[in-house]
């Protein structure tokens, strides 16, 4: 594998979206810790004071292309979303800016608030149980599917008030809607995502009109009972189009881990002290992030890592190899859950865009070490598992995780 100069030829584009990415972000940081890549379009961004700065200037880096659009779709596509669709008002805080991200945040932050997250733990705990009262007799399971997918994907319908009759069907619904921002999905499953989206959206606005009228306990209903109705389907499709995919990644990923042989202590000491799970979450974020970065646009001439990047450029932040920066945390490749910084990661962003559901994610990937310890305590990877993970360009995970007990 090659990696580029400070001239440009390319960033190792399949090393980024490969198994390991770790090697060619490690060579990237020596020798050329922003560099363009013509694959991604994009400076990719390699160390982690490069990284941060990126993050926390958003005057400088724009978020207005983070993860683009509807418009970058063939006219084809565009025709079976349905101009109701396209022209939605609602405002996507992953891709604003101030002045208008400010109260996007601060709204979103209320919704996800600490005391509706905390109210949603003894759901989150019996979800968790139940999934794996339903494989534990099994003696196997893959887990992405059967617990981690569910449980991630379940927690958050019940923080939106999803109905229990649109759930699986809106689970579906979301594959397809990240698929039309995916620029490596193939045409003809972007033209199905169209349908599929445009069909969830027609669901959304009619559930959101019926809550208007008969309010239950849950974000949906506070959205039609503030006024903000306008931005249900841009507050829906971006909790469930980020959260579910993160926290499932989450949650396999840290299991993963730990039960590597080398890893296999810090389980047991999960057995024996429950107490231990949330360093774990956190060393795991920092370790193998389940968010690869998302792109930002250049507002002005600016020099970054010593390269010269030009106005209206797309730079891309690489949060995955910026928490394995040597400079910063000492044996970056180790997994080590007692380290001083733990927390210094960039997982779940910094500055405006830092992630309004980390507590959320946190709270769901504890309670899942929690209980899969305590139930499964003899659990191991089978003897035959590849970990493979998905060719996203947003997401770093599993695709599957076989384990055996």
């Amino acid at each position: 594998m090659t990696m580029s100069t400070r001239s440009g030829a390319a960033f190792s584009t399949p090393g980024f979206l490969g198994d390991d990415p770790y090697p060619a972000y490690r060579d990237a940081r020596s020798r050329c810790p922003v560099v363009h890549d013509p694959v991604l379009n994009a400076y990719a961004v390699t160390r982690y004071e490069d990284v941060a700065e990126v993050l926390a200037d958003p005057a400088t880096y724009s978020s207005l292309l983070a993860v683009p659009m509807y418009p970058d779709n063939s006219p084809a596509v565009r025709e079976a979303l349905g101009t109701e669709v396209l022209d939605d008002p609602g405002l996507y805080m992953v891709v604003a800016d101030p002045p208008d991200h400010r109260a996007l945040k601060g709204h979103g932050t209320a919704l996800i608030s600490r005391e509706r997250v905390e109210s949603l733990k003894p759901k989150i705990v019996a979800r968790a149980v139940r999934l794996v009262d339903r494989f534990v007799a099994d003696g196997r399971v893959e887990l992405v599917s059967a617990f981690a997918d569910r449980l991630a994907y379940g927690t958050l319908c019940d923080l939106l008030g999803l109905p229990e009759e649109m759930r699986e069907r809106s689970r579906g619904q979301v594959d397809m809607a990240l698929c039309l921002i995916d620029p490596t999905a193939r045409p003809e499953r972007k033209l199905a995502g169209a349908t599929a989206v445009r069909e969830w959206y027609t669901e959304i606005r009619e559930l959101v009109s019926a809550r208007a009228q008969h309010p239950e306990d849950d974000m949906l209903s506070e959205l039609a009972g503030t006024g903000q109705s306008v931005q249900a389907w841009a507050y829906v499709q971006s909790l469930l189009g980020a959260g579910i995919y993160t926290t499932r990644h989450l949650i396999a990923g840290v299991v993963h881990t730990l039960l590597q042989p080398e890893h296999r202590p810090h389980w047991e000491r999960l057995i024996a002290s429950p107490a231990a799970a949330p360093a774990l979450v956190e060393e795991y974020l920092r370790r193998d992030a389940p968010h690869r970065g998302l792109n930002r646009l250049a507002t002005r001439d600016v020099r970054l890592g010593g390269v010269r990047i030009e106005a209206g450029s797309t730079v891309l932040p690489l949060v995955g190899s910026a928490n394995r920066d040597e400079m910063v945390f000492p044996a970056p490749d180790r997994f080590d859950p007692g380290r001083r910084n733990i927390r210094m990661h960039l997982a779940l962003g910094r500055g405006i865009h830092a992630c309004v559901g980390a507590r959320l994610a946190r709270m769901e990937a504890v309670t899942a070490l929690e209980v899969l310890s305590r139930n499964l305590p003899t659990a191991r990877l089978q003897a035959d598992f590849v970990p493979r993970y998905v060719p996203s360009p947003y997401f770093r995970g599993l695709e599957r995780l076989d384990l055996g007990w």
